[in-house]
């Protein structure tokens, strides 16, 4: 009997003594592609983002060298999401995982969606998933309260992942950094859509509601101005875009006649 309570005082011992839940994360690092789907099948990648957008927490890729200076420092301020596909024959089913710095499980939410399509199914399942997960609650894990208890290794961010020197003494930079913003939030008509960076000029337009990329982004030649690839379902063409400090635009073809369409920002 002794001896029992003598070995659950041990393995007590090996945790950290704050625990933390999913909610407590700042940041939430969302990879370009999830374990059951890959390459963004259904654009869940977006979508995701999106979902947890609205929940309050702030979106961070998983290339290190593209964090900001506070996550770089503690890279045990960010959980990490994943998504895997549930067998079922009669409907859209998935899981969605968050784990920690230290590969530690903290939430799993289910979902599933009666839809046939399988890229609307999945996203109404992912949708009911994020649903049942609790929204930002303003508090932040780091490294000094993280688990350090070991369950099944997180399947994603090896290759990018480098935290194995977040022990060791960060140098400080004469430079300040300023953080990046990978998503800015634009109103048109009435309706929301997010500018994504996808890399350094290169960007993404993607309303919210349907979470449908409507347009893409890339460099010209000329400061502001950016060739566009507008999306419209099946079909697409190419265009020119313009974009300032709190505003873009596109010049769409709409009845064989060029119209400027704004997106401003709130």
């Amino acid at each position: 009997m002794k001896k029992n309570i003598l070995l659950a005082l041990f393995f007590a011992g090996l945790k950290v003594q704050a625990q933390h839940n999913v909610s407590d994360y700042k940041y939430v690092i969302v990879p370009e592609k999830f374990t059951d789907f890959k390459e963004n099948q259904y654009k869940l990648n977006q979508y995701l983002k999106i979902l947890l957008r609205n929940k309050s927490y702030t979106l961070v890729s998983d290339v290190v060298e593209s964090w900001n200076a506070e996550l770089k420092a503690d890279p045990c301020l960010a959980a990490t999401a994943n998504v895997k596909k549930v067998r079922n024959f009669l409907s859209n089913e998935l899981e969605v995982y968050f784990y920690n710095c230290t590969e530690n499980e903290l939430a799993k939410f289910d979902g599933k969606s009666r839809i046939k399509d399988y890229e609307k199914g999945y996203r109404d399942a992912l949708k009911s998933a994020i649903n049942k997960m609790p929204p930002q609650n303003g508090k932040t894990a780091s490294a000094k309260n993280v688990v350090v208890t070991k369950n099944k290794p997180m399947p994603i961010l090896e290759k990018n992942k480098k935290v194995e020197k977040q022990n060791q003494p960060q140098k400080q930079k004469t430079t300040k950094e300023t953080p990046k913003k990978y998503h800015q939030l634009y109103y048109s008509d009435g309706k929301k859509y997010y500018l994504e960076t996808i890399a350094t000029n290169n960007y993404l337009l993607i309303e919210e509601t349907t979470s449908n990329i409507v347009a893409r982004f890339s460099p010209s030649t000329k400061d502001g101005i950016y060739k566009v690839t507008v999306i419209n379902g099946k079909e697409e063409y190419q265009t020119i875009g313009y974009m300032n400090e709190n505003e873009l635009s596109i010049e769409y073809l709409i009845d064989n006649q060029t119209k400027l369409i704004k997106f401003v920002q709130p």
